[in-house]
């Protein structure tokens, strides 16, 4: 119930910004950066309210502007830049972890307080991604919440290239979270009530994304050895 309401709170809260759109868009920077340390509100939400923001904003017929916007012929938040500014606070909240963790190295992962909040199971399982997929996890933690922050975190603690942090991560959260914000923001309630099967496809896409990474960077390693 906690979680329902803050996502009702959050769609009800942007709302009241949809025809103020550098409100809105500094908004959604501010959320998605708190987000990212530690406020109980999940990325995916941010989002998909973002993008019912920007369907209510292009409806007008089914969702009337208020009085003012009206008045001051203001223009509701583009989706096209609702999609922008959600994937540079997603790509750079994910890179600002990044180089906590590449610049302070064993002193923040050991802090007392991430120790109290992730468990020890945590770290091993992530231990255990990275030495498996190696740099290509910087991608695959951007499908799981639980896991998003200290993998991150990690990926800059044993030194992953930072131009492959960047290729890797950045490659699927342009994938990912401009497509979310567009399909939601033509299709509106009528993809929410999909949400999953459009999730599917997402994940669908981006594991195949990384399959065919893996492949290639397999097969040049066996034509060097050659």
């Amino acid at each position: 119930m906690f979680f329902e309401n803050i996502e009702q709170f959050l769609l009800h809260f942007l709302t009241s910004f949809a025809y103020d759109p550098f409100a809105f868009y500094g908004i959604i920077i501010l959320i998605m950066t708190l987000a990212t340390f530690g406020l109980p509100v999940s990325e995916e939400v941010v989002i998909i309210s973002a993008a019912l923001v920007t369907y209510m904003g292009a409806h007008p017929e089914i969702y009337p502007p208020p009085l003012f916007a009206i008045e001051e012929a203001q223009s509701p938040v583009q989706p096209v830049t609702t999609a922008l500014v959600c994937f540079l606070s997603v790509f750079l909240s994910d890179l600002l972890v990044y180089m906590i963790g590449f610049i302070f190295r064993g002193k923040i992962i050991n802090h007392p307080i991430l120790k109290k909040i992730i468990s020890q199971k945590r770290k091993e399982k992530i231990n255990l991604w990275i030495s498996k997929y190696g740099y290509f996890v910087s991608g695959m933690f951007r499908f799981t919440p639980g896991l998003r922050f200290i993998g991150y975190l990690t990926c800059g603690v044993v030194r992953i290239p930072i131009h492959k942090f960047i290729l890797i991560n950045g490659g699927v959260a342009l994938l990912v979270v401009p497509s979310q914000v567009l399909i939601i923001s033509i299709y509106g309630e009528t993809i929410i009530s999909n949400l999953k099967f459009v999730a599917a496809i997402l994940a669908f896409l981006f594991f195949s994304f990384t399959t065919v990474l893996i492949f290639s960077y397999l097969y040049k390693l066996m034509k060097q050895k050659e």
